[in-house]
């Protein structure tokens, strides 16, 4: 996504490091204190708006082909 979109996508909050796994500090900080979110950055709002695409796509997919119980929202 991100070399379609030309922007740095990062997954942060709780839930987007497993417990156990590396992660640097700042991101594990985000996952007590955040919600689940995507990070998009980019110097372009073109690029901005392709991974904001593309990022929707994949949730959709997601809500509407995963079993309720199985999501993490």
């Amino acid at each position: 996504m991100e070399a379609k979109s030309g922007a740095k996508i990062a997954i942060r909050g709780k839930g987007s490091v497993k417990e156990g796994k590396g992660g640097s500090d700042r991101a594990m900080e985000s996952n007590v204190e955040e919600d689940l979110h995507c990070l998009i950055i980019s110097d372009n709002n073109d690029n901005v708006e392709k991974a904001k695409v593309l990022i929707h796509k994949v949730i959709e997919t997601v809500c509407t082909s995963c079993p309720l119980e199985k999501r993490m929202i």
